[in-house]
């Protein structure tokens, strides 16, 4: 069945899923609120979660604060009997609380300057906002987040904001003058009427995987609305979602309903499947809303909550997009973890025996590989704790890559893709990338270093070599799409214009209030971009003040 007649919107869409999670009001367990964290704040409780025999599922954020009870050593620091001191050091901002109802609240902001060492040019990163989080009757939780932002930033983000027309992972780019002003928001209703079952709706992101990147889900673009229920079962968390994304090219408007809906109904299954091995299944179908008299609405067939839903897109005459993968997670040691991911977009077995062939036998000009329509990304990574027998030292280091035209379609509606970005890796398709991580902390002090290099294929003028999933990937002409057509072989990481993205990152921090992250902040940034057109360099210094906000990913 599809809805016909009155066709389901972002309003309507965030409605029903609301409406949803109040039918399975039956009786009150615990209170699934989000962990209010970002990535500075993991370290201090991933070792213990990541210890063979845990059981806890890492691979899928965000984290719920209620299930890393005893994973999460107690604060130790003495709290200050003076109210202004405690309520600056090791409170919250405002609670309240009483037998039926509790409400908690929080600002939310980033004072971000920093300076272009080579041209001296000043930008600051300025967010100001409001955080809160409440609990009714035992039953019911909300929680929201609102950010105002008003910001200038660097020339490699600039330019790619001017192109994107969005703040990378936040809101519309409205530009006045040199600075941008914008708005990020999240919300989130939850139930739990028993501990095995979550229901959720809101407006926010998921990420699923081990690694800094993922090649399945991603935090990487804008919020979305979403409704998603979570299983947690004996050694499996099972996890459905429902979202409405976004495409916001083909409109002069910048408002939210102006642009075009599509819709993505994603299944991903956790299991350890020993103390020390976990393995994640991953599927996604995106369909396309439509338009005029082909308006489809919200495909009911894919609200089926079974994993494995691929013959429902088969029964539909397959006229979506659908990816399938893999999460693998092992602990070596106690205190080290591999994990992988595999990520089919589309593959063709014959053309992949190809590619073997052309590895083995290069010099053979008989055998065609490379085929556009084997479509994979990868990820294979490695965690270490208190490496060197150092308590606190954590290093970890990753290895990316997708194939050209990953994440794409012959159809743009229908890539796997938000907001003008993609939904797994900011860096789209046709890339391979290498990141290490290395840092330290002592009492309330962070040190922390980052690299990254990446190797990626760009396009010229009326070209597509496959980094961009915002362009149609066909290997004949698609009138609808006006598409410029693929190489059906020889396609390979790096085609076109070849680009090396070199990133270093060298941050001490603070903390100074370990309720809402309240933390000071230093760093040093070098970025090079070089090909064989162009090399741009930029170096520079970053002094700030920060509570928690959104995780940003300005790395690539």
């Amino acid at each position: 069945m599809i809805f016909k007649g009155k066709s389901l919107n972002s309003i309507d869409f965030l409605l029903l899923t609301s409406f949803l999670v109040f039918i399975f009001n039956i009786s009150s367990f615990a209170q699934p609120f989000h962990l209010h964290t970002n990535q500075e704040q993991f370290y201090s409780f991933e070792e213990k979660i990541n210890e063979p025999g845990s059981n806890y599922h890492t691979s899928i954020k965000p984290y719920a604060a209620d299930q890393l009870n005893g994973f999460i050593q107690p604060d130790s620091i003495k709290i200050n009997e003076n109210i202004f001191k405690r309520k600056l050091l090791d409170d919250n901002f405002f609670h309240a609380e009483k037998s039926d109802f509790n409400i908690t609240a929080d600002p939310l902001f980033a004072i971000v300057p920093s300076i272009n060492i080579k041209d001296k040019n000043m930008s600051a990163e300025t967010n100001w906002g409001i955080f809160l989080k409440s609990k009714f009757n035992n039953q019911f939780i909300f929680s929201a987040s609102l950010l105002y932002n008003a910001s200038s930033f660097n020339n490699y983000l600039q330019s790619k904001i001017d192109t994107l027309n969005v703040i990378p992972g936040q809101g519309y780019a409205h530009k006045y003058g040199g600075n941008y002003e914008y708005l990020n928001q999240t919300f989130y209703f939850a139930y739990q009427p028993i501990k095995y079952f979550t229901f959720e709706a809101g407006l926010g992101k998921n990420f699923w995987g081990d690694g800094y990147r993922s090649m399945l889900l991603s935090d990487n673009a804008y919020n979305y609305p979403y409704f998603k229920i979570e299983t947690n079962i004996w050694k499996i968390k099972y996890v459905n979602l429902w979202a409405n994304f976004k495409d916001i090219r083909n409109t002069s408007s910048s408002a939210w309903e102006s642009f075009h809906d599509k819709y993505g109904s994603m299944h991903y299954l956790s299991w350890n499947v020993t103390k020390r091995f976990n393995l994640g299944l991953f599927e996604a179908i995106i369909w396309d809303y439509g338009q005029g008299a082909s308006v489809r609405g919200f495909e009911m067939q894919y609200a089926n909550p079974i994993i494995f839903f691929r013959p429902v897109e088969f029964s539909l005459g397959s006229p979506d997009n659908a990816l399938m993968g893999l999460n693998l997670k092992y602990s070596i040691f106690k205190k080290t973890v591999i994990y992988a991911q595999v990520l089919i977009d589309d593959m063709v077995t014959s053309e992949i025996k190809n590619d073997v062939k052309h590895l083995l036998r290069p010099a053979d000009s008989t055998i065609n590989y490379g085929s556009w329509m084997n479509k994979q990304a990868m990820q294979l990574g490695i965690k270490i704790f208190d490496i060197f027998t150092i308590k606190n030292l954590y290093f970890q280091t990753e290895w990316n890559a997708a194939r050209p035209y990953t994440y794409s379609h012959r159809q743009v509606y229908l890539n796997y893709g938000h907001y003008n970005q993609p939904l797994a890796h900011p860096l789209g398709a046709n890339f391979s990338e290498n990141i290490f991580i290395l840092r330290y902390n002592i009492n309330r002090w962070a040190l922390e270093t980052k690299f990254m290099y990446a190797l990626t294929g760009l396009d010229s003028m009326n070209s597509h070599f496959g980094s961009d999933i915002y362009k149609s990937t066909f290997d004949s002409y698609q009138p609808l799409e006006h598409n410029i057509i693929v190489n059906e072989y020889k396609n390979h990481v790096g085609q076109g214009i070849a680009t090396h993205i070199y990133y270093a990152e060298f941050k001490i921090s603070y903390l100074i209030n370990k309720k809402n992250n309240l933390r000071a902040d230093a760093g040093f940034i070098g970025r090079t971009q070089q090909s064989s057109l162009s090399t741009s360099k930029e170096n520079f210094f970053y002094l700030g003040i920060r509570t928690t906000i959104p995780e940003r990913y300005y790395d690539f």
